[in-house]
C-alpha cells in the first residue's frame, strides 16, 4: 500500500500500514445469496493448515498463483506475505483467506496503480474429496457477514453482502461482493471487496479484490485467468 492511510478490507496481517476490517463473499452457484443476520460479526480462531509446507508443495501451489502479467499494466506482486491469516478478524475473512480445511496454502498480495485497488490470491491443496465440500462450508460462513457491523479504528462499519453475476467455476465455486459503509468527516466512505473461491480436483484458490469502485470487469478478467491455472 502507499503512504495514504485509507480504510481497507483486506487483512492487516497481509497489508502493511493499512487499517483492517472484514469482508468476503460467495455463493455455491452462479452468485451469492443475501441471507440477513442482524447480529454483529464475531471473531474466529485463525485457520491453520495441517501439513508442513515443503519446498516441493510450495512450488506446486505457487504455480497456481497469478503473476503480474495477468493484471493490467502497473500492477505488482509481493509473495513475501506467505499465507498469513488475519487473526481477530471475523470468520468470513479468516476462514476464506485461510482456506480452512486445506492441508497446505500459499498467498500473494497484488497492488494496483495508485491507492484505489489491490488484491490477494491464495492457493491451497485439500485432502482427497474435501475440496468441494469446503465450498459449501465456507459459503455458509460468508453469509453470516451480511448486514453486520465491525468496529475498527474507532469507527463502526456496516457490511452488506451482494451477489455477483458470475458463472460457476471449476468443480464448485462461490463469488460475491461485500459493500462496506463507514462514516468519515467527509461523509460515508464506501469500499467494495469482490471475492471468489474456486476448487478443482484437490486444489483451490481464493481471490480477494478490494476497490473503491463497484465495477467488476477487471476482477472477472483476472479471476478467469486464475481459474485457468487450476
Amino acid at each position: 500500500m502507499s503512504a495514504v492511510r485509507r480504510r481497507t478490507l483486506l487483512p492487516a496481517a497481509l497489508v502493511a500500514a493499512a487499517l483492517a476490517l472484514a469482508a468476503c463473499g460467495g455463493s455455491s452457484s452462479s452468485s451469492s445469496s443475501t441471507t440477513t443476520s442482524s447480529s454483529s460479526s464475531t471473531t474466529a480462531a485463525p485457520s491453520t493448515t495441517t501439513t508442513t509446507l515443503t519446498p516441493a508443495v510450495e512450488g506446486a501451489l505457487r504455480a497456481l498463483l497469478l503473476s503480474p502479467s495477468d493484471f493490467a499494466a502497473g500492477w505488482t506482486a509481493d509473495s513475501s506475505i506467505g499465507a498469513d491469516t488475519a487473526a481477530g478478524a471475523p470468520a468470513c475473512i479468516v476462514d476464506i483467506d485461510g482456506m480452512k480445511g486445506s492441508t497446505a496454502r500459499v498467498g500473494t498480495l497484488y497492488r494496483g496503480p495508485g491507492d484505489t485497488v489491490q488484491a490477494i490470491e491464495n492457493a491451497a491443496s485439500y485432502p482427497a474429496g474435501q475440496a468441494v465440500p469446503s465450498v459449501t462450508a465456507l459459503n455458509a460462513v460468508f453469509q453470516a457477514c451480511n448486514n453486520t457491523t465491525v468496529t475498527t479504528g474507532g469507527s463502526t462499519v456496516h457490511l452488506t453482502v451482494n451477489p455477483l453475476d458470475l458463472p460457476t467455476y471449476g468443480d464448485a465455486s462461490f463469488t460475491g461482493q461485500i459493500v462496506t459503509t463507514a462514516p468519515t468527516e467527509e461523509g460515508n466512505e464506501v469500499i467494495y471487496l469482490n471475492t471468489a473461491y474456486v476448487v478443482k480436483g484437490n486444489n483451490g484458490i481464493s481471490l480477494f479484490w478490494e476497490s473503491t469502485s463497484s465495477d467488476t470487469t477487471e476482477f472477472r478478467t483476472v479471476l478467469e485467468r486464475a481459474v485457468a491455472k487450476l
